[in-house]
């Protein structure tokens, strides 16, 4: 069995204590978005990979796939981790949060039929 390729993308971008977590589940409760969570926390710090690369980016955004609507997906990405999914993207070194930001939406944009983004900042 072949999983259903991801078209449609939800990003939850929030900083830290900003009330996201709520929002992920409100965003999970609508349905068909996918199911937000920082799904990225398992690929940077600690647990960083070898060799980091865009496949273990997306392999974090699978993880978020709506079991009702495997074809659309949802993640949480914090600011702060912004420059390390950046560099896992293009390879490139850290940039800082704002640029690194756009560089996820600009990728995400031009994988994805259809990106959505959610912003919970205070």
């Amino acid at each position: 069995m072949t999983a259903t390729p991801i078209k449609e993308l939800t990003i939850v971008l929030a900083s830290q204590r900003s009330g996201s977590t709520v929002l992920c589940q409100d965003v999970t409760a609508v349905g068909g978005l996918g199911v937000p969570n920082e799904y990225f926390l398992k690929i940077i710090g600690k647990n960083k990979p070898q060799d980091p690369s865009e496949q273990h980016v997306l392999e974090a955004i699978a993880q978020g796939q709506d079991p009702a609507r495997p074809e659309a997906a949802a993640i949480k990405m914090m600011i702060s981790q912004a420059p390390t999914v950046a560099s896992y993207i293009d390879g490139g070194d850290p940039r800082p949060p704002t640029q690194a930001t756009q560089r996820v939406i600009d990728w995400a944009r031009a994988r994805f039929e259809r990106v959505a983004i959610i912003v919970e900042c205070h």
